[in-house]
């Protein structure tokens, strides 16, 4: 799950409804679980908690969608790069094979 290059993520003011429904030293094991998430891709079972198990899944799959949509602007963006660069060098390749000046 853990993106690499990205050092951040999104939090959302309508989980604000979810935390408030729940107990300080619930939060502490949402975030953490949240952290661990993000940062190393673990996924936090709340055997004992259903509320906490069920804040954590409904947070989780948010986070998985906003890292796919990060993931496919990534490729994309990617994609949009190479292609300039190859249309660039082309450019630059034909006007060096019929041995004009191009700028």
């Amino acid at each position: 799950m853990s993106v690499k290059e990205k050092n951040s993520f999104v939090m959302y003011y309508d989980w604000e409804n979810l935390f408030t429904r729940i107990s300080p030293e619930q939060c502490q094991q949402l975030m953490k679980a949240i952290f661990g998430f993000v940062k190393r891709g673990e996924v936090t079972d709340f055997p004992d908690d259903l509320l906490l198990s069920l804040t954590f899944e409904q947070i989780e799959g948010t986070i998985r969608r906003d890292t796919e949509k990060y993931e496919e602007r990534c490729r994309k963006n990617k994609e949009a790069i190479e292609k300039r660069w190859a249309s660039a060098n082309a450019e630059r390749t034909e006007c060096e094979r019929t041995e004009t000046h191009c700028e």
